[in-house]
């Protein structure tokens, strides 16, 4: 009996020897495993890092420019009527910031390019550097992304994330906002004065004046060009040109000159779109400036 009894207790110490090996050879394995950063799920590292809710506009500035003829063969409303909405697309070129940081709405927020332009008045010598100009600026404003909901994977790294870009955002957009109102009202100050009308000259000069050369042009004019055979000078390959053509004379006086001045610029690498006055808005303007394009 006593024989047997140890036989079973060597066996059992056998067994139990055993499992503990196998304990410890799983616990190793599982260990190893755990230890390589390949099984940390990807979503979870990534949720552990917050990401800017801001982005930045596809271009940062638009380089732009316009020659407002306030010519003598024309009524004088024409030129202060186009100068007025040009006033009021500058004014509106940025969303209106919300009154405090802490008050932007959860809902995404659209932000706008910066611009640099430049308005140059048409005159007997409108190409010289003497000839009258002012030039604006507005800074560039991010977008920013809508607040994450509750249920959104990275919820609760995201939301404070978010609450610092809409500071940063207020701030960009307060900025763009106060630039806007001081360029409206700097292009609204800028006097217009009749005389004849070197229209060619101008656009020639606002193109020789943009460092990098300017992307969107306006022109407001009858086109009746001082110069019988006007001739344009500069670098338009790939700009955009907005006419904006009173009509002079008769139907098929106003276009001849279209076709003059469309075919002279378009040889030379631009694209041109005209428009009469009255089929032109300050979103007309507003759109052009950033897009290029007048719908």
């Amino acid at each position: 009996m006593d024989f047997f009894n140890h036989r079973l207790r060597s066996a059992v110490r056998g067994v139990i020897a055993a499992l503990a090996a196998v304990a410890s050879s799983l616990l190793l394995s599982s260990c190893g495993v755990l230890g390589t950063t390949d099984a940390v799920p990807p979503t979870l590292a990534a949720e552990a890092r917050p990401t800017s809710m801001l982005t930045a506009p596809a271009t940062s500035t638009i380089h732009g420019g316009a020659c407002i003829d306030p010519t003598l063969s024309t009524t004088r409303a024409f030129s202060s009527t186009e100068d007025q909405k040009l006033v009021a697309a500058l004014r509106s070129w940025s969303p209106a910031p919300p009154p405090s940081a802490n008050a932007v709405p959860p809902a995404a927020q659209p932000g706008a390019p910066g611009l640099s332009f430049i308005l140059k008045d048409v005159d007997l010598n409108s190409y010289g550097s003497e000839s009258p100009m002012t030039q604006v600026s507005i800074p560039p404003v991010e977008s920013l992304k809508a607040m994450p909901g509750v249920d959104d994977v990275g919820f609760e790294v995201q939301r404070p994330q978010r609450k610092a870009d809409a500071r940063t955002f207020f701030g960009q957009a307060t900025a763009a906002h106060t630039a806007a109102g001081t360029a409206a009202a700097k292009v609204a100050g800028f006097p217009l004065k009749s005389s004849y009308s070197s229209i060619a000259a101008c656009l020639s000069g606002l193109a020789a004046l943009g460092t990098p050369p300017l992307d969107r042009m306006i022109l407001v004019s009858d086109l009746e060009d001082t110069d019988p055979k006007p001739t344009f000078t500069g670098n338009y390959r790939g700009a955009k040109i907005l006419i904006v053509q009173a009509a002079s004379g008769s139907a098929a006086r106003t276009l001849a000159l279209k076709a003059v001045f469309t075919r002279k610029l378009t040889n030379m690498g631009a694209e041109v779109t005209v428009l009469r006055p009255e089929d032109v808005t300050p979103l007309v303007y507003g759109t052009f400036l950033k897009t290029g394009k007048v719908s």
